[in-house]
């Protein structure tokens, strides 16, 4: 029901299909706009993201939850982002290691490859409180990436990706039509 805000389709009217990763998308027809959306959810949250002529993609992740955030980063993540991590102090880490992983998935999620794509071939950096660096994987499409992060609350954390030929504005809106303000945002 949320894309019949952005078109005159009634909920029905939406069709819908997957890329091969599983990637979920809107079958457009030429009587509806260019609509992309991404979905995520964790345990108490679910996510939506909106998108008009461009590729989205969004992850939400609870701070709370119990994983090995340093292992899976010396896996899975740059070595600049690993070092970052490093001079984090133990609970700092936790919370920056959801932030970079949203953004990761958020992008990864944004191109619809999915975890099928190196993790570890573009990363994210933080300079001063609200600004995001991203570094492409060399085999990027030439897009302008918008992205953005939120802490809708305390316990989670929300990246979105957006790819253009553009810069676009991220906003989040709840259900409720709560606004949030980014934490950071790629400028």
């Amino acid at each position: 029901t949320r894309l019949s805000l952005y078109a005159d389709v009634a909920p029905a009217g939406w069709t819908f299909d997957a890329l091969p990763g599983g990637k979920p998308f809107r079958v457009p027809s030429a009587a509806e706009p260019a609509l992309a959306f991404n979905l995520s959810h964790t345990d108490g949250f679910v996510a939506c993201a909106i998108a008009g002529g461009g590729d989205v993609g969004i992850d939400v992740e609870s701070v709370g939850r119990t994983l090995d955030g340093r292992t899976i980063a010396a896996r899975y993540f740059s070595k600049a982002e690993n070092d970052w991590l490093d001079a984090c102090n133990a609970r700092e880490r936790r919370i920056r290691f959801i932030e970079l992983w949203t953004l990761k998935e958020a992008y990864i999620k944004a191109i619809g490859r999915g975890l099928s794509h190196p993790l570890n071939a573009f990363g994210f950096a933080f300079e001063g409180e609200d600004d995001i660096r991203f570094s492409p994987p060399p085999d990027a499409p030439a897009l302008t990436w918008t992205f953005a992060l939120f802490a809708p609350s305390a316990r989670y954390r929300m990246a979105v990706a957006v790819g253009t030929s553009v810069r676009a504005s991220i906003v989040a809106r709840s259900a409720d039509g709560t606004v949030t303000e980014a934490i950071r945002a790629l400028k």
